[in-house]
C-alpha cells in the first residue's frame, strides 16, 4: 500500500508540476489576444503530446461519467 500512496504522490506533484508552468506561461500574456494565442498553443500540443494540459480540464469536465 505504501509503494500505491507513493505512485500517487508523484503522479500528483508532476500534474502539479504542468498545471503551475502553464499558470506560468499564461500569465505572461500581455493582453487578452496573446493570452488566447497562448491558450490555444497549450491546446495543441495536449493534442499532440501526452502532457497534461489545460484543454484537458476543460475535456474532462464536459465529458462527465455517470458512474
Amino acid at each position: 500500500m505504501n509503494h500505491f500512496k507513493h505512485f500517487l504522490d508523484k503522479l500528483l506533484s508532476s500534474i502539479e508540476t504542468h498545471q503551475s508552468a502553464d499558470e506560468h506561461y499564461l500569465a505572461q500574456s500581455v493582453d487578452a489576444c496573446d493570452f488566447e494565442r497562448r491558450v490555444r498553443e497549450l491546446e495543441m500540443r495536449g493534442s499532440h503530446t501526452q502532457d497534461w494540459t489545460w484543454a484537458d480540464v476543460a475535456r474532462n469536465q464536459t465529458e462527465r461519467h455517470s458512474w
